[in-house]
């Protein structure tokens, strides 16, 4: 193995570890309980039926709550489309 490769996979690795070791916690918004911040702990388990929630419609006509639509298909799409 080359001297000048050798050197950048070292410095590679070193890199990786360090990012890997200096895990910073996330950044509180302004008017946030820092207590709501535990997304990495599971709220529901597989199988479990899925929280309600109520939407506005798209054309403001109302609302639209998920325990409404019981029984039938769901599909729920999380992402950014623009």
């Amino acid at each position: 193995m080359s001297r000048p490769f050798a050197a950048a996979l070292a410095l590679l690795g070193a890199v990786v570890v360090s990012g890997c070791a200096s895990h910073r916690p996330p950044k509180v918004p302004p008017g946030i309980d820092p207590a709501h911040l535990h997304f990495a702990d599971p709220v529901a388990e597989e199988g479990d039926p899925a929280p309600d929630f109520t939407l506005p419609l798209a054309d403001g006509s109302g609302t639209l709550t998920l325990s409404a639509l019981r029984g039938k298909p769901v599909l729920l799409a999380f992402g950014s489309y623009t």
